[in-house]
């Protein structure tokens, strides 16, 4: 799996134009030199329909607006965003799949899992080796 940069990974060309307004959130807080994640790398990976799509693009922008950089092709990150879908059995493995690779790829990094497969399969997550933290979408679940 090819986890380059600030970036979204995904097999149908999906762009935030397309989701409904209303679903996309714009407010950009300004770069802060104290935040935690000032100068850490992050890569994204996100399965699913188009809201998926536009919660990682906010959160992207949310986590750039504070300092937090993007990870280059081939370089180790510090930080991971699993952003899931659950609709199918094959969108489950391909969840599973990617958590696994970006553990492989990125050791040390704090990887959070969030969306469908993260709310309807957490207890399997929890099994699972790679995560840091699993999310549902009002609350973190357990890290």
């Amino acid at each position: 799996m090819n986890t380059n940069d600030l970036t979204t990974h995904n097999k149908k060309d999906t762009t935030v134009a397309e989701v409904p307004q209303k679903l996309v959130e714009t407010t950009v807080a300004e770069p802060s030199s104290s935040s935690i994640i000032s100068n850490k790398k992050a890569t994204f990976v996100t399965l699913g329909c188009k809201l998926n799509y536009a919660e990682t693009s906010t959160l992207r922008d949310r986590l750039t607006a504070r300092g937090c950089l993007p990870a280059e092709e081939k370089e180790t990150a510090d930080i991971c965003i699993v952003n899931t879908c659950s609709v199918t059995g094959e969108a489950d493995a391909k969840c599973r799949h990617a958590i696994r690779s970006l553990h492989r790829e990125h050791p040390n990094a704090f990887i959070a899992v969030m969306g469908c497969y993260a709310q309807l399969s957490g207890e399997d997550i929890a099994k699972s080796k790679g995560w840091t933290s699993w999310w549902d979408r009002n609350k973190r679940v357990a890290s």
